[in-house]
């Protein structure tokens, strides 16, 4: 068997010097016969398969949404410039907010998926180098992969991740301009500040207003009597509240017209109590609150 390998060499060798082959050539013919080139390492094989097959096929897989991103991206981006030119205009504003918002949490999950999609695809992939004479039957550990689809959807990710910090920025801002405005209004005009829900408070077993409080109104109220002046009331939705409820009426004063049934809701400011006389000819004495007008304008970001 020796024997033969060396009259192999011998005649190889022969051949080569009787082409007028230089020594140079001589190693490259060797190193083609026995095709050295051809041998490549596993973590070669994978390199080849992420740039050849697994990038494209993750820039297919996204280019779609990656376009749509883009536009909304724009859409946003230029609302935002405006947003900084005037922040007090709150009708842009929520505009905005909606805008950024939904699409940050719309599409917050599309480019994981896709990923994701990718990383059980090619968990397990036989994959032939491009040399031609080796297959390789390649295994990816999930973080293999995600190393690379990360970098290539890094741009979307952040790019949602900036609508998001633009929907708080702009929520923060507006919702303290608002409640400022809201609170200024009440304290210049009545010398209130806000206390609560109105028909929270008829029902919560402890609970008492304060005077310069104004409340509103969560549920509606029914009235259970329209007296001169104004009506008696008590809160209307009892079952909604996960305690046992403590009935208490109130007397509302008020220019307005209701009738014995109806059911109102609006902006009350407590002042004191009120005494009257039953259809017994007993003595009681309730909460007495004044109906006040909330603001004209507008509101986007919190209730008036």
């Amino acid at each position: 068997m020796k024997n033969k390998k060396l009259i192999l060499w011998i005649l190889l060798v022969v051949i080569l010097i009787t082409q007028n082959s230089s020594f140079a050539s001589f190693k490259e013919g060797v190193k083609s016969y026995f095709q050295l080139e051809d041998f490549v390492s596993e973590e070669q094989a994978k390199q080849e398969f992420i740039n050849e097959i697994f990038l494209k096929e993750l820039d297919k897989a996204c280019e779609p949404h990656l376009k749509a991103y883009e536009k909304d991206n724009k859409d946003i981006q230029d609302m935002y410039q405006k947003f900084k030119a005037n922040k007090n205009n709150m009708y842009q504003n929520r505009l905005l907010y909606e805008m950024a918002h939904d699409f940050a949490k719309d599409n917050e999950n599309i480019f994981e998926t896709q990923l994701n999609n990718l990383f059980r695809a090619h968990n397990h992939y036989k994959y032939t180098s491009k040399y031609g004479r080796y297959s390789y039957y390649l295994t990816f550990e999930d973080k293999e992969l995600e190393q690379y689809g990360i970098v290539q959807i890094y741009k979307i990710k952040n790019m949602y991740k900036e609508w998001e910090r633009i929907a708080d920025e702009v929520w923060n801002y507006s919702y303290d301009y608002e409640t400022k405005k809201r609170d200024n209004y009440y304290k210049s005009k009545y010398n209130a500040v806000y206390g609560g829900n109105i028909d929270t408070l008829l029902l919560a077993p402890y609970s008492s207003p304060k005077i310069g409080e104004y409340y509103t109104t969560q549920m509606h109220l029914n009235v259970l009597q329209a007296l001169n002046g104004g009506v008696l009331v008590s809160s209307g939705q009892a079952h909604a509240y996960g305690y046992q409820p403590h009935f208490k009426n109130a007397y509302i004063v008020t220019n307005k017209s209701y009738v014995t049934g109806q059911n109102i809701t609006g902006y009350f400011q407590y002042i004191g109590t009120y005494t009257y006389t039953t259809t017994l000819g007993a003595k009681n004495t309730v909460w007495k609150f004044k109906e006040i007008t909330p603001p004209s304008d507008t509101f986007y970001f919190v209730h008036k």
